[in-house]
């Protein structure tokens, strides 16, 4: 999703998103995971599933907002 929002971006086109745009994701930062992967491996506790999230819901609205932002294509 973030990456087709950012391919019409730089082509010049509107950010594609499906239904209302009200739904929710927790994104997290790919460092954050390899982190959290890395201290899953070197603990002594055996702990099956892990769940990894940054606990805060990000609108694909205002995800498309952001991105516009950064690619300074506010009006």
């Amino acid at each position: 999703m973030i990456t087709q929002i950012i391919r019409n971006l730089r082509a010049g086109k509107p950010p594609v998103i499906s239904g209302d745009g009200s739904q929710t994701r927790d994104f997290v930062y790919v460092l954050d995971v390899v982190t959290a992967f890395m201290k899953a491996m070197e603990s002594k506790q055996c702990c099956g599933e892990i769940n990894i999230g940054s606990g805060k819901e990000t609108s694909i609205n205002e995800l498309a907002e952001i991105l516009i932002e950064k690619f300074n294509l506010k009006n």
